[in-house]
C-alpha cells in the first residue's frame, strides 16, 4: 500500500521526509521532496542516489495514475475527472504539477463531462433519498401507517429524480448507475 513503482519507505532510509510522505499516501508530495533533495545532494551520495530513484519511480507512477484516470474518464467522466483532480492536487508542488493542472482543465472542457454533471447531481440526490429509505426500512414496522407514509416520502424524491434522469439524461453513465441503484433497492426501473 505504501509502494509506488517499486519505491517505498524501506528503500529510502536516508530520506525520512519522502518516506513519511509515502507512508501518508502522498506520492505527489514525496515526488516534490525527492526532486528538491535530488537538486541539493550529490548524485554519488546515498541521499542523492535515493532521491533520484524516488524521483524516477514517482514520476512514472504519477504518469501511469494519470493514464488510468483518463481511461476511467472514457467510461465514467465524473469519476475519471475526480481522480484526475485529486492527482492534480497531490502533485501540484512537483514537476508534474503544471502538466496535471492542464489535464484537469482539458477534462473540465470536455463535452462528455459537461453532459454528465447535471445527471450526476440527480444521481447524488437519488443516493441520499435511497439512504434515507434504507434507514427507514431497517428500523420500522411496516404495518404502522406512519411508517408507510415516511417510506412514501422517501420514495417520491427517488422516483422524481429517476424520471428526470430518464427523460433528460438517458445517455449518461449516471442514468445507468441510477437504474442499478433502484434494482439494489428491489425496485424494478422502467
Amino acid at each position: 500500500p505504501h509502494r509506488y513503482n517499486g519505491i517505498g519507505p524501506r528503500e529510502l532510509p536516508d530520506l525520512p521526509q519522502v518516506a513519511q510522505a509515502l507512508r501518508d499516501r502522498q506520492p505527489g508530495l514525496a515526488l516534490a521532496l525527492a526532486e528538491s533533495l535530488a537538486e541539493r545532494h550529490d548524485a554519488e551520495s546515498a541521499q542523492g542516489t535515493q532521491a533520484r530513484q524516488a524521483q524516477t519511480a514517482l514520476r512514472q507512477w504519477g504518469e501511469e495514475a494519470a493514464a488510468r484516470a483518463k481511461t476511467l474518464f472514457a467510461s465514467d467522466p465524473v469519476a475519471g475527472a475526480e481522480r484526475m483532480v485529486a492527482l492534480g492536487d497531490d502533485f501540484s508542488r512537483s514537476s508534474l504539477g503544471e502538466d496535471f493542472k492542464a489535464r484537469v482543465d482539458r477534462l473540465r472542457q470536455d463535452p462528455r463531462l459537461r453532459a454528465e454533471i447535471p445527471a450526476h447531481r440527480l444521481l447524488l440526490e437519488m443516493e441520499q433519498a435511497a439512504s434515507a429509505l434504507r434507514a427507514a426500512a431497517d428500523t420500522s414496522d411496516f404495518s404502522d401507517p406512519a411508517v408507510q407514509r415516511r417510506h412514501q416520502q422517501h420514495l417520491q424524491p427517488l422516483a422524481q429524480r429517476y424520471r428526470s434522469l430518464r427523460q433528460r439524461h438517458s445517455a449518461t453513465v449516471s442514468y445507468h448507475k441510477a437504474r442499478a441503484l433502484l434494482m439494489s433497492l428491489g425496485i424494478e426501473p422502467n
